[in-house]
């Protein structure tokens, strides 16, 4: 369904996550409570779908034709060699960094937003499994200004599982 539409369950210490993309508006429920997200995160997630899991949809999208990258060349990305290629997602630009023999993703910088504002992400990807037939990764940390925001560790990842139009309907208030 993507980039059109994502589903994503979430296991957190403060319990599951569920947050539903579903064309041009988003949600999420944790526990009881079920709330719309604003327009600046639904973009923002819109932004996400083309960075999660290494870049899978961004570089299938490249690789279909239907979006264009800019190599860059030769940087040092989070002090690794890297290969640098520009796209466009949106009206986004996103930079990904391939490792020298361009076999594997090392990361992004992007423009995301902060509880400060808006603000240059860095995002690194490491620790990759074969899932479903692709290289992707089970760890990953965000950067902004050099501080760590955010990192995450995947046990698993299932993808293709089915769907429903269900699974995207937003519950009805109070449940």
């Amino acid at each position: 369904d993507l980039p059109d539409r994502l589903r994503a369950e979430l296991t957190t210490p403060m319990g599951t996550m569920v947050q539903v993309f579903n064309q041009d508006k988003a949600w999420m429920k944790m526990g009881e409570m079920t709330q719309d997200l604003p327009e600046s995160a639904v973009a923002e997630l819109r932004r996400s779908l083309y960075t999660m899991n290494g870049g899978a949809l961004l570089l299938k999208q490249a690789l279909e034709g239907k979006i264009q990258g800019q190599a860059l060349g030769k940087t040092n990305f989070e002090g690794t060699d890297a290969e640098a290629v520009l796209f466009r997602v949106g009206e986004s630009p996103v930079r990904v960094f391939l490792s020298p023999d361009a076999a594997s993703v090392l990361g992004f910088k992007y423009a995301g937003q902060t509880q400060e504002g808006p603000a240059e992400m860095v995002e690194t990807v490491s620790s990759f499994q074969d899932v479903s037939g692709l290289r992707l990764p089970m760890e990953r940390v965000q950067k902004t200004k050099g501080e760590v925001q955010a990192t995450g560790k995947s046990s698993s990842i299932k993808l293709n599982q089915g769907s429903t139009e269900d699974m995207f309907a937003k519950p009805a208030a109070g449940k």
